[in-house]
């Protein structure tokens, strides 16, 4: 398996990882071509598994990130959290019409974290080295994300019991509990950290930052609190976090359960058919969706 090329944060991995080597463009450029191709060839044979094709091209690609149309895409955040999804996406949009649009969509944005493959068969497709860091993304983005929403959660619960209205106070709260320090000092601390995310002295806006931005502000998050927590409050946390993590992937599956019936029956009014027995979840996590343009 060829491997990840460009730029090498320096931070040392929580899992074995993808190695981060420099290659020339003009080789970069014709491997990528490569895999570009082959993908195009294995589409046109009958009945395809297009999943399986793209996360094989995924396993294939070169680059760590890239810039392309416009966009700054990153795809190993910090030489160690690997975003298949982002890379799938970018494949599929290489392809023309090759692929089908709604289960392409439906797809990305399933949260099941092996893409609805069984764990043995993904870890095959993506190939070890990217499987762990898959890894990394999953614990260190999804999860970290999860539990931060979790504590908010809990800190605006107090609140409201003590008869306070929930403010921007129960997101300061929350940061100071697992990363012991204010957000307004921990995002300026991490654009300092990170060279190409220097913008001025206290950097940007959260809510004004790319979703790169945002994600490797995330797993930035996650490797202090590694740093800061005993493990057995490590081991707790991410407990709450998973558990977090699946209350979304059940609160997706639901809205996606809703959005069928409406298909399935477009005459019915509200409460036409019961949730009761629509349907078996099939394992989705919170995903925005990631349309290149």
């Amino acid at each position: 398996m060829p491997e990840l090329s460009p730029k090498n944060t320096g931070h040392e991995a929580t899992e074995p990882t993808v190695k981060v080597v420099h290659v020339p463009d003009a080789a970069m450029n014709r491997e990528v071509g490569k895999v570009i191709a082959a993908l195009k060839k294995r589409l046109r044979v009958p009945e395809c598994d297009w999943k399986a094709a793209l996360l094989e091209a995924v396993a294939q690609w070169p680059l760590a990130d890239e810039d392309t149309e416009g966009q700054r895409l990153d795809y190993l955040i910090g030489g160690e959290a690997f975003d298949w999804r982002l890379l799938a996406l970018r494949l599929a949009g290489t392809v023309g019409d090759a692929l089908p649009p709604a289960a392409l969509n439906s797809w990305i944005n399933d949260p099941d974290p092996a893409g609805g493959f069984a764990e043995a068969e993904f870890t095959r497709l993506l190939g070890v080295e990217k499987y762990r860091s898959h890894l990394n993304y999953f614990y260190g983005v999804t999860v970290e994300r999860a539990l931060l929403a979790s504590v908010e959660a809990e800190v605006t619960k107090r609140q409201v019991a003590l008869g306070v209205s929930a403010t921007e106070r129960s997101r300061d709260e929350a940061f100071e509990r697992l990363y012991e320090a204010p957000y307004e000092s921990l995002w300026p601390e991490f654009c300092a950290e990170d060279k190409e995310r220097q913008r001025g002295e206290s950097g940007p806006k959260r809510d004004h930052a790319s979703l790169a931005d945002v994600d490797a502000f995330t797993y930035w998050l996650f490797k202090r609190r590694m740093k800061l927590m005993d493990p057995a409050r490590l081991a707790s946390d991410t407990r709450k976090g998973l558990t977090q993590f699946e209350r979304m992937r059940v609160a997706q599956e639901r809205r996606l359960l809703d959005r069928l019936t409406e298909r399935a029956v477009p005459n019915a009014g509200e409460g036409a058919l019961s949730r009761e027995g629509a349907g078996e979840n099939p394992r989705p996590v919170k995903r925005r969706n990631r349309h290149l343009q």
